[in-house]
């Protein structure tokens, strides 16, 4: 199942796991990623019967400052650690997982902001 064009959702819970899941140690180009972007979902981009019952795959998206996006597409190490912690968190929802990983320029959603991240 792949539609045209799913609708993207925040998904600040997504956002804020797989900041946890990164830790303290992990790559420092994913973190300021993580921290400094939002995080959107296209769900269900794929689906598939699996054993354990029916999969879902979705698209997540990372949006971020323009300058941000330039200085991850040339580092891949920061882009396979955001990766991996994306489909960590991801799989931690019975039935879901990580069908792909984008990163685009833009400005942060409002309503993906929290107390804490205010703009400034």
């Amino acid at each position: 199942m792949t539609p045209a064009s799913a609708e993207r959702v925040a998904d600040e819970p997504l956002r804020l796991r797989a900041l946890e899941v990164l830790g303290p140690l992990g790559d420092v180009l994913a973190r300021e990623a993580l921290e400094s972007g939002s995080v959107t979902v296209e769900h269900d981009v794929l689906a598939w019967e699996g054993s354990h019952g029916s999969m879902h795959a979705h698209r997540v998206v990372v949006v971020l400052p323009e300058e941000l996006t330039a200085q991850l597409a040339s580092n891949h190490a920061a882009k396979d650690a955001l990766a991996a912690v994306l489909a960590a968190a991801m799989a931690e929802r019975a039935g879901q997982s990580v069908a792909d990983v984008r990163f685009e320029p833009g400005e942060l959603a409002a309503r993906a902001l929290g107390p804490y991240r205010e703009p400034r």
